[in-house]
This record gives structure tokens, C-alpha cells and sequence, in this order.
């Protein structure tokens, strides 16, 4: 798998801003000397940097952007010309530190006071500038950006929740609070646009060609697209980041949304089924700290030490290989059985934003694309430890997402700052 710093770059550049006392002949080179350092590093462990340059006093005006900025503090001194660097700043935030020249006395002031306004920030320590611990960074700045995004993002809700999620309301709980939005529209939204996509046939040859075998035809895939083009055109213009489709109301007209949310989930768009908002939240969670998809799933089975998981919409682009059949519930139309590699680590989480608690676990894949008949197509059993009995003596729901890669810390961490109660598991064993 991909290391976080791999996943960052290719995504998105890392700013990088540096702050120092007033700079006199005595510290001028070794301020320079810092910075040079520091920059060489980032270059070293394969960062693309932007770098700002280095304020020795509270600018007027500070970088501004939504994407992912550190700041090196050099010297102490510097708390309030960090806050005023930081001021304008509206995506991923971290302060990088050394234990030389009271770097790290000012990180922690500055960064506590940060929090106090609400901004989610953290201190990654290195040894030296020579040596600065980039991956930390990445995730720091990361986690950072993932409580920007949550707080400020636009979810809907196509058609309303299905009728069997009693436990699951369309609610945003903490994250309403800081300025998240759901929006409610009809299915007829959905179905209008159907009729009116426009679709790449090559695209259709392309999923089937790249599926391992196909039990479904060509006829079905393109119609399984032109709903997933409807999708996207519809969470395009009421700028979503996230949304959920009560997909069961489509099997009328012979088509389920399965291959469109497989297809679209991605970590700058999150979309669920059954119109379960928690399990879409719960998503959105797990991209927005990985950059990676999530996947929602049923709880389908409970043992010891695992939890079987199942469902068939697994992200195309996190299956190491897939194969098309139909909806399990239905037969229609088109689902994905996903496989993954043995060993893999995972992260599972499911928010409850109605009582603010949320459980987040670290899991390791034993195996999955099981070809079970009587559950829904990709399967992936899931070794979580001592955790996995919980699930029955105290149920958090149906549905839990699972993404690939262990990010529980950072997970947890982020739904603590928003104001979720976090039950958290590391490790499987």
C-alpha cells in the first residue's frame, strides 16, 4: 500500500510557512540554515513543497488556501506571529518543531491557543531540521483538513432514509453544530436526470473489461452508468461532498445504485445507500483523514475475535480486483464482489450522531470475496480482537465503514475535536 506522504502528493501539494524571532546577524544563519534544511528534507522523503517564506513578525496578510500548510517554527518568540500566519488559513494545519531554540516551547503555546478557537491543529516534533518527520506531518496537516471539511461540507439525502433504519436518523449531530448542511431531495431529482445523461459506452467496456468474470451484460452496466452519471451531475450542482440514495426505490425501473456508488466514492466524493446518513457521515469520516474511500457495509456476521462485513457497492478503486453479478436482494442490475489481500489493515468506524458517540476500529483482513449466496456480494471477513463480542452486547446499528489502512488514531482524535464520544479499538489482536 501506498505510505500517507505517497497519497498526499498525489493529490495535492504541502505549503510550507516559517516563523522566527526578529531575525539579528546572530540568528539570521541559523534561521537560514533551518529553513534550507528543513526544505531539503521535505525533498528528500519525495514532498512537493510550496514554500511561503519566513515571517519574523504578525503579517498583515497570510497564506491563504484550503489544502494542507505547515508551519516551521524556528525560535521562540514566535506564538503570535504563528496565530497571525495561521489566521487566513482555511485547510490542513500543523506546526512542525525541534527541541532547539525554544521551537517547541512556542509550538505548544501556539497550538493550544489555536485549539481554544476552535481551530484543530498539532505539534510534530523532530529531532533536528536536518531530519524533520514529514510522514507525521502529512498526517498531522492531514487529520487537520479532515476537520475543516467535515465542519463546513454540504451532504444530501436522495429521497429520504429506508423505512428499516429506525436507529439510523437523518441527523448531523456535532457537525451541523460547526457548520455542516443536509439537504433533502426527491428521488424524482435522481430519476429526472437519468433520462437526460449522456454516457462514454467506452466506459462500459472498460468496467467490464477490467472486471476478473461478468455474470451481468453490457445492457446492464450502461444502465447501472447512467445512473451514476445522473448522480454525479446532481451532487455536482447542489455542491455536495457527500451523499445518500434510498436505492431500494430504484428497483422498479430495474436498476440499483451499486456500480454508481462503486465507481463515484472517492475521497472528494462520498456517496451511501439505503439514505443512511449516519453510515454516510461515517464515511466521510474515514476519507476525509485517509484520502482514501470508504466503503459502507452490512454486519453480517459476528465471531470472537472478527466481524464478517458485506455489502455490494465496494469502492472500485480500493479492490485489488472485482467481479460484476447482480444485487443480492434483488438479482437486478449490477454489484460488485470485491476482493482484497489478506493482511490488509483496515479502519471501521460508525458515528451515531444523534447521541454524539462514535467507534472507531483498527482490523486486519482475513479474507473476503467469500461467494456466499445468501449475503449481499463482496464480503471480507475482519479479525478486530476482543472488540468484535461489543457488537452484541452494545450495538452501534446495521451499517459500519470500513476503509483500507489503519488511521483509528487519527480517526478518533479528529471525532473528539468535533464533539463526538469516541469508543476506540487498536490493533486486532
Amino acid at each position: 500500500m501506498p505510505s500517507p506522504v505517497c497519497q498526499m502528493t498525489d493529490r495535492e501539494d504541502l505549503r510550507v510557512a516559517a516563523v522566527a524571532s526578529p531575525i539579528g546577524p546572530d540568528v539570521r544563519s541559523f534561521v537560514e540554515e533551518a529553513v534550507s534544511s528543513a526544505l531539503k528534507s521535505a525533498e528528500t522523503a519525495g514532498l512537493k513543497t510550496s514554500f511561503e517564506g519566513v515571517f519574523t513578525e504578525p503579517p498583515q496578510e497570510g497564506p491563504r488556501g484550503d489544502n494542507l500548510l505547515a508551519i516551521l517554527v524556528i525560535t521562540g518568540g514566535t506564538e503570535s506571529t504563528t496565530l497571525h500566519v495561521a489566521s487566513g488559513w482555511r485547510g490542513g494545519l500543523a506546526l512542525v518543531a525541534t527541541p532547539l531554540a525554544n521551537s517547541l516551547a512556542a509550538s505548544l503555546e501556539a497550538a493550544r491557543a489555536l485549539r481554544q478557537r476552535g481551530v484543530y491543529v498539532r505539534v510534530v516534533k523532530s529531532v533536528s531540521w536536518k531530519d524533520v518527520a514529514w510522514r507525521e506531518v502529512i498526517e498531522a496537516s492531514r487529520a487537520s483538513w479532515a476537520v475543516q471539511k467535515l465542519s463546513r461540507a454540504k451532504f444530501g439525502i436522495i429521497g429520504g432514509p429506508s423505512s428499516w433504519l429506525v436507529a439510523s436518523p437523518p441527523e448531523l449531530g456535532p457537525l451541523r453544530d460547526r457548520g455542516a448542511s443536509l439537504e433533502v431531495v426527491p428521488l424524482s431529482e435522481l430519476l429526472r436526470r437519468v433520462g437526460e445523461s449522456q454516457l462514454n459506452l467506452d466506459e462500459a467496456d472498460k468496467v467490464i473489461r477490467e472486471a476478473s468474470d461478468s455474470t451481468v451484460s453490457k445492457e446492464d452496466v450502461v444502465e447501472a452508468l447512467h445512473l451514476k452519471e445522473a448522480l454525479l451531475k446532481l451532487a455536482t450542482e447542489r455542491g455536495w461532498w457527500g451523499a445518500t440514495i434510498r436505492c431500494f426505490d430504484l428497483l422498479p425501473s430495474g436498476v440499483t445504485a451499486c456500480l454508481a456508488l462503486s465507481i463515484l466514492n472517492r475521497p472528494d466524493m462520498v456517496i451511501g445507500c439505503e439514505g443512511d446518513v449516519p453510515s454516510l457521515l461515517s464515511m466521510a469520516a474515514l476519507s476525509a483523514v485517509s484520502g482514501r474511500p470508504a466503503w459502507m457495509a452490512n454486519t453480517t456476521d459476528v465471531g470472537p475475535d472478527w466481524v464478517l462485513l458485506s455489502h455490494c457497492t465496494f469502492p472500485l478503486r480500493m479492490a485489488e480486483s472485482y467481479r460484476l453479478t447482480t444485487h443480492f436482494e434483488s438479482g437486478l442490475s449490477v454489484g460488485i464482489d470485491a476482493f482484497i489481500p489478506e493482511g490488509s489493515p483496515v479502519t471501521l468506524a460508525r458515528l451515531d450522531p444523534r447521541s454524539r458517540e462514535a467507534l472507531v476500529i483498527a482490523g486486519e483482513a482475513l479474507e473476503s470475496s467469500l461467494g456466499r449466496e445468501t449475503m449481499c456480494r463482496t464480503q471480507i471477513r475482519v479479525k478486530i480482537g476482543p472488540l468484535a463480542p461489543e457488537l452484541l452486547r452494545r450495538p452501534v446499528g446495521n451499517h459500519v465503514a470500513m476503509t483500507l489502512g489503519d488511521y483509528t488514531e487519527d480517526v478518533a482524535d479528529v471525532l473528539e475535536f468535533l464533539g463526538f464520544f469516541v469508543r476506540s479499538h487498536h490493533g486486532s489482536t
